[in-house]
Parts: structure tokens; sequence; C-alpha cells
């Protein structure tokens, strides 16, 4: 997760990285159909003494339907509802101004191909969990299902030159975070081939 925070005292903007800290994929395949649900948890390592605003994009193909969509920061729980554009981004920009922590979600891109979500005035060391589920239908091939896992939203770390949380005294980062993951197959045949990579 990206964002950017403002040095009041030198009004300088700067791109600071949110860390991901634990991913993990629960993942029910069934009757042709993979349902995944992944909660990924970040924490705002910023030292600045205002909330910070995040943004977190992950590509998602047009075939996967997006089911459920909750964050929770610390005891509170925003769970996504659809609602027009403007409206949603309105409500949002008035929770930012009067400051208080806010979540926009939405479908972006030429292709509607990525999601794209905002956390706004995440509070420094707080820590946000994203629980996102999707569900999408698999494909046939070689006789047989194909799932491939999307690895998206993992970030990869090495694409940045230089990741910096914004301090006193800049220091470099070295992000690392936990990964564990679980799939059932249920099918009501016999299941005589099961390939893992």
């Amino acid at each position: 997760m990206i964002t950017r925070v403002i040095n009041p005292q030198v009004k300088e903007e700067r791109q600071v990285l949110v860390p991901l800290k634990h991913v993990n994929l629960q993942g029910h395949i069934e009757a042709g159909h993979t349902t995944l649900d992944a909660q990924l948890s970040f924490v705002n390592l910023s030292e600045a003494d205002q909330p910070i605003e995040c943004t977190f994009e992950m590509p998602i193909d047009q075939q996967t339907v997006i089911t459920k969509l909750l964050v929770q920061i610390e005891d509170r729980i925003f769970e996504a509802k659809i609602k027009a554009k403007e409206e949603a981004k309105e409500q949002y920009d008035d929770a930012m101004a009067a400051g208080n922590t806010t979540v926009y979600a939405e479908r972006s891109g030429k292709h509607q191909e990525k999601i794209t979500l905002k956390l706004g005035n995440l509070l420094p060391n707080q820590q946000a969990t994203v629980d996102l589920q999707m569900i999408k239908q698999m494909k046939i091939t070689g006789g047989a299902y194909e799932f491939l896992m999307p690895v998206g939203f993992l970030p990869n770390y090495k694409s940045y030159e230089q990741l910096r949380i914004y301090k006193e005294e800049e220091m470099v980062l070295e992000p690392s975070y936990t990964f564990q993951y679980n799939f059932n197959v249920v099918s009501n045949k016999k299941i005589t081939f099961l390939s893992v990579p």
C-alpha cells in the first residue's frame, strides 16, 4: 500500500510505504467455481503527526465478481456498499475533511481491470485489515479445471528503488510479511488428478 505524506514544517510531500504485514487466503473450489477470501493486514509505521491517506491497487480480471469487502481498523469495521460513484466520492471527501476515518473503493481502468481502495485518515501505528471475497468461474484446460491463484495483491517490493518511512531522519525499510493459505476442493465425483506446481 502506497501513500503520500506531507511534512508540514517544510511543506514537502513525499511517497511512503504502508507495509503489508500478513496475508491470509482461504479458498473453496466446487462445481467449477472458486471462492477466494483474501485478508491483507497493513500497518502505518509513519511517525508523521497527522493521519495519512493510503491507496491500494490490485489487478482483477473482468470475470471475477467481488462479493464482499470489509476493512477493519482497530475496533471499527467498514463494510462496502454499492453506491453511485460521485455520491460515494463525495461522502469519502466529506469524511476526510472532517478528520474521520473513512474507506472508498472502486473498480477502475479502461476495462475495469483493477480495484482501487483508499483508506482515509489512518493514524500512526494503526493497523488496517482488508477482507476481500471474490468468486470466479474456473477455466477448463486439458480436460481439467484450472485455478490460478491471483498474486497481484502481493507486493513486489524489489520494484521500488528506495522504500522509506517518513521520520525526522529517514530510515530505509526492508519490508517482509507472512503468508498463509488454505484451500478446500469439493466434488460429487471422484477426483482423479490434482496437480500443484
